[in-house]
């Protein structure tokens, strides 16, 4: 999807957070689509002063993100696949990124670990020197695997690498 068409998804994708607690999607009806899940609600509830909560959004890799964070926790919207997952950065619970722009070609996100402007880069490996945070998560199975002629369980772990963002300098 070309930068024009993703910047028009990220327009026309009004998204807030609602007075129940939920996160919804204007869709041209006076009936706003919730689109986020009940883990997200129940977090979003937990917060007592609702103006913490900050609200952003940048494209990496030809997808178009709406960020919600707070001290606590970050999630983020992916408006192509329509999934979210949460984002922290290493030993925070939250992501350091706020504040998402475009500008000289890049998004450029603030800092909260020291006031400085980075930006979103697919080909980085850290988070300004902090390793990158992933956490996998399988579903509840019946089964393990069958051992091959190896003896090793006949599964496997595909990964791909998330985006990060470096110092601009």
């Amino acid at each position: 999807m070309p930068l024009r068409a993703m910047r028009t998804v990220l327009v026309r994708s009004l998204i807030w957070v609602a007075d129940d607690n939920s996160v919804v999607q204007a869709n041209g009806t006076p009936n706003p689509l919730k689109i986020s899940p009940p883990d997200l609600d129940r977090l979003i509830a937990a917060v007592s002063d609702k103006t913490t909560l900050e609200a952003s959004v940048y494209i990496s890799q030809g997808h178009p993100k709406w960020v919600i964070s707070c001290a606590a926790f970050t999630w983020e919207f992916d408006l192509g696949s329509q999934k979210w997952n949460e984002r922290a950065s290493y030993q925070q619970p939250r992501w350091r990124g706020v504040s998402g722009i475009n500008a000289f070609g890049k998004w450029i996100v603030g800092d909260t670990q020291g006031g400085r402007l980075l930006y979103v880069n697919s080909a980085a490996y850290d988070e300004f020197g902090s390793p990158l945070v992933m956490q996998i998560e399988s579903g509840s199975g019946s089964k393990l695997p069958e051992p091959d002629e190896g003896g090793a369980g006949g599964f496997q772990i595909r990964y791909r690498r998330r985006h990060s963002y470096r110092s601009r300098s």
